[in-house]
């Protein structure tokens, strides 16, 4: 898995708990969808801190696999619950931004992250946001940081690559010949010893 199946596993997470609401990510150039929605903003993978690599040899390919961690901060934005005619709405953004963490330790999210090869935890506290944005007309919102853990494999000498498939050349300007490189590896050696 690298980070950008790790993202999308998060979103269709977030969709299955979210069905009736838009999910979308933070940043993107796109109209804000109508109320009720979420927005998700993915932080920088890196390598679990204190967790070395595991290496092992397929093929005569050294394969290395990290744990790898980013954080991401879901913002729920909605009306709340009517309370009747001229009664202001009930703000429910933090209890219903709040399930999502009850939900995460379910079975039934147990088993899709387990199939995603993916772990989403919770982190810190559900908070209300208050602060305004001006002409739009959203009156309750709330976030809550999620950590997110994944392992990521590649082989070789560059440690670009994902092991079985091939290097895809993309816009960052990434060297698709470094990836190709490889690293020697010798199964047996005979020594001679000579007095």
């Amino acid at each position: 898995m690298n980070t950008l199946e790790a993202q999308k596993a998060v979103i269709e997470l977030l969709s299955l708990v979210y069905s009736k609401a838009a999910v979308v990510v933070g940043g993107q150039n796109a109209p804000m969808p109508s109320v009720p929605y979420v927005v998700v903003s993915f932080g920088a993978a890196t390598k679990a801190p204190g967790q070395s690599a595991f290496l092992n040899v397929v093929d005569g390919k050294e394969v290395h696999t990290f744990l790898m961690q980013f954080t991401c901060t879901v913002e729920l934005v909605t009306l709340g619950t009517p309370q009747g005619d001229g009664m202001q709405p009930l703000n429910t953004a933090v209890a219903d931004l709040m399930q999502l963490g009850l939900f995460l330790n379910s079975e039934y999210a147990g088993d899709f992250m387990y199939d995603n090869d993916i772990d989403v935890s919770t982190s810190g506290d559900c908070l209300p946001i208050v602060n305004l944005r001006n002409g739009v007309s959203v009156p309750f919102r709330a976030q809550q940081t999620l950590t997110v853990s994944f392992y990521q494999t590649l082989e070789d000498m560059a440690l670009i690559r994902s092991p079985g498939t091939p290097y895809t050349q993309t816009d960052s300007g990434a060297d698709a010949g470094l990836a190709q490189e490889e690293a020697g590896y010798f199964t047996g050696a005979k020594i001679e010893y000579k007095e």
